[in-house]
């Protein structure tokens, strides 16, 4: 194992710590036989309209990743609603995030595409994700009575940010070249040392494969459609979390759905415990603070979110690789080795 691989192990294994720290900080006051009172307020009645919502965002998702594909538009939809499906079962069994290593994977298996060019397509896809994420929270955060300062600060930041990450995007999109070596550059000059030599060359792969992920988007025609499934993609999933609320009896306003989408969908973007635990529950109790909703409510909020996703999910992509002959373990073991080196996945 390189030093890289130790250092890179290290540190997700600290963001680990430092994310269930963070969670125990915010439970600490919890009184606990309030969240099981509210439990109480659940309505069943939900529940099917929540598992329809969480297959409709699979397949949108399935949608849009044909048009991030090299030869995406021939592939068997079947192949990339079942190959993002087990990704996502990936993502709530194993730590960091692996069912983004997963997932292109397991569609080389059944369609005729490298590992690298499916992984880049997953690079792209976070990098557009974010950019309408940020967005949307640019937007909403500015109908939100009495929003804290935290709030309307981190949306600037962020809202410059995605600024910065659309005139880069379009920059790479259209001159490859020329972004390719501007970005070179400037990885050499900020990271000089010899000591981030390491962080410098994880730099280069992901620069390389967010190019080459945009290679797939040939015309302006498929960089429309990728955008605009983009937004029907993450509106569908407020909606979810809007109907989630319903579902505890909560009557809040839409703005309640989108800003629960937002803040998990930033707080589960980075490398944490399997199945988001811990990241999920922080987003959702940031998000619903801000409408007054109580941490005993959010924190019964949070769990039958993150249930009722797992147990569509978990299920469906067992049941897909035991479909498909594939097995568990096989596809853990690719996740572990590409994530411990990704150069030779």
């Amino acid at each position: 194992m390189s030093e890289t691989t130790k250092r890179r192990g290290l540190s997700q294994w600290l963001g680990i710590v430092v994310v269930l720290g963070l969670l125990a900080l915010l439970l600490r006051h919890v009184e606990w036989d309030a969240v099981r009172a509210s439990f109480s307020k659940v309505d069943l009645r939900f529940i099917p309209v929540l598992v329809f919502l969480v297959a409709l965002n699979f397949l949108i998702r399935s949608w849009r990743w044909r048009y991030l594909l090299v030869g995406g538009e021939s592939m068997s939809f079947r192949s990339l609603v079942d190959a993002t499906t087990a990704g996502f079962m990936a993502s709530f069994l194993l730590p960091f995030r692996a069912g983004e290593v997963a997932r292109p994977w397991v569609l080389t298996r059944w369609e005729s595409i490298s590992f690298g060019s499916a992984a880049a397509s997953i690079v792209v896809e976070r990098v557009i994700d974010a950019l309408v994420i940020i967005g949307v929270l640019s937007i909403a955060a500015e109908w939100i009575v009495d929003a804290p300062d935290w709030l309307g600060a981190g949306t600037r930041v962020l809202g410059l940010i995605a600024l910065v990450g659309l005139a880069m995007m379009l920059m790479a999109y259209f001159f490859s070249r020329t972004f390719s070596k501007l970005g070179r550059r400037m990885i050499r000059v900020f990271l000089f040392p010899r000591f981030l030599s390491g962080l410098r060359n994880a730099l280069y792969q992901l620069m390389d494969g967010f190019l080459d992920g945009l290679k797939a988007i040939s015309s302006g025609r498929q960089l429309w459609i990728v955008m605009i499934t983009s937004l029907a993609l993450w509106l569908e999933m407020a909606v979810f979390y809007q109907v989630c609320l319903w579902t505890l009896g909560l009557q809040l306003s839409p703005l309640a759905g989108i800003m629960v989408m937002v803040l998990v969908a930033l707080a589960i973007a980075a490398p944490g415990p399997p199945g988001f635990l811990g990241t999920f529950q922080i987003g959702c109790l940031a998000a619903l603070g801000l409408f007054g909703v109580n941490r005993e409510m959010g924190l019964s909020y949070a769990v039958v979110a993150h249930v009722v996703q797992a147990a569509c999910i978990i299920p469906a992509g067992l049941w897909i690789l035991h479909a498909r002959g594939l097995k568990l373990r096989d596809s853990v073991r690719s996740a572990r080795m590409a994530q411990s080196d990704p150069g030779d996945a």
